[in-house]
């Protein structure tokens, strides 16, 4: 009899088992579909032609973002594309500090969500040290721009808004189309006394034609474009940032050998707000946009 219990007693706890087996299964499996029909929305176009620019930021455009490996996070673009979902206005606020950045898709941070960018982050970081909450931080990066295209896209864009601070973050766009500054054209010619001519630089022997760039040419490249980018800065006066020696090259802080994660992201935002409150800029800033100063990282 005992055994014939026992027997009876063991059959019921693997039923029970099966049984709860099944039921979390059911539930994981609806948790799953309710997820994916949430995710499945229709896809927004978040980038249009511009005759210009090439590309530009479809303004107050929205959608999920699933890439290299990333989960699904939400991008985007306020009333004027600038990557946000927060408004902005053309004319800063009075008394505000209004910094603009300009750049390629390491400053757009398509590969995050909403909110943590390294442009937010600074923002909060700069907020929180100064304790003016009327600073803002409006991020006009494109992906695949070069400081060829974000010259332009200052002039068109940029100027208008009126900054004190500009930061602009280049580096491997320029290393692929070369880095070219033109005096008509200048982004920083504000910044620069009179008589000074801006430079042209073009990078030589690091395109291999139909071959691959070796990886050897490619830190080459980006040694030289950075190089390039502190003499033009010392030379002017500007304050350049290396972001790459501050940020370091941890794994955890890149999604691949250029985009940030969010840990990245927040590293890059310490590495300009350490700069920016060092050198006292925010402070000199007239906070009417009446003379805009420029920042250059690298």
């Amino acid at each position: 009899m005992r055994g014939t219990n026992t027997g009876l007693s063991t059959r019921k706890k693997i039923a029970y088992t099966v049984s709860l087996g099944i039921i979390l299964f059911v539930i994981c499996d609806t948790v799953v579909r309710i997820v994916a029909h949430v995710l499945a929305e229709p896809f927004t176009p978040l980038f249009e032609n511009d005759p210009v620019l090439g590309i530009r930021h479809v303004a107050n455009a929205s959608s999920t973002v699933a890439s290299k490996g990333t989960a699904p996070h939400r991008v985007s673009f306020n009333n004027l594309g600038h990557r946000g979902t927060r408004d902005v206005g053309i004319e800063p606020v009075p008394g505000s500090v209004r910094v603009v950045v300009l750049g390629g898709s390491t400053t757009e941070s398509i590969y995050v969500a909403d909110g943590k960018t390294w442009p937010e982050y600074l923002e909060r970081r700069l907020r929180n040290a100064t304790g003016r909450e009327e600073t803002e931080v409006l991020n006009l990066a494109v992906s695949g721009y070069t400081t060829a295209n974000s010259v332009r896209n200052y002039e068109i864009n940029g100027a208008r808004l009126r900054p004190d601070i500009v930061v602009v973050y280049h580096g491997v766009n320029d290393f692929t189309f070369h880095l070219v500054l033109s005096r008509q054209a200048s982004l920083i010619r504000r910044t620069i006394p009179e008589g000074h001519e801006t430079h042209m630089w073009e990078l030589t022997g690091l395109r291999s034609g139909e071959k691959p760039i070796e990886w050897a040419s490619f830190v080459d490249g980006l040694r030289i474009i950075g190089d390039t980018f502190e003499q033009f800065a010392k030379e002017r006066g500007i304050l350049f940032v290396d972001v790459e020696t501050s940020v370091g090259k941890d794994k955890s802080l890149f999604i691949d050998h250029v985009h940030y994660t969010e840990k990245g992201t927040r590293a890059v935002a310490d590495v300009f707000a350490e700069s920016l409150l060092a050198f006292d800029i925010l402070s000199a800033a007239p906070g009417k946009g009446e003379q805009g100063r420029t920042t250059a990282g690298e």
